[in-house]
């Protein structure tokens, strides 16, 4: 089975996160904020009883997304110059 960087990114940050499919499908590029450490802070903004939940995501799950934007083309800018990811 062959699974490209965008589906690997996808399910790295589902699994990594702890994220459910409906606050998966509604992220941006923007949501996840790098930190110096190597992790992330990631804003959920849409997550269940549509509570908004911001948490730190581990360095492997934020090097799995560069790499897929990387590949994509795409640069990473506050959320509101982004779409979907």
């Amino acid at each position: 089975m062959i699974i490209d960087t965008r589906d690997r990114a996808i399910f790295t940050l589902a699994l990594g996160a702890g994220l459910r499919v409906s606050e998966l499908v509604s992220l941006h590029l923007g949501d996840i904020r790098p930190l110096a450490d190597g992790g992330a802070i990631l804003e959920v903004k849409s997550g269940k009883g549509r509570k908004a939940r911001s948490f730190k995501i581990p360095s492997r799950v934020l090097e799995s997304v560069a790499t897929y934007v990387e590949e994509s083309g795409r640069t990473w800018r506050r959320q509101a110059d982004l779409g979907d990811l």
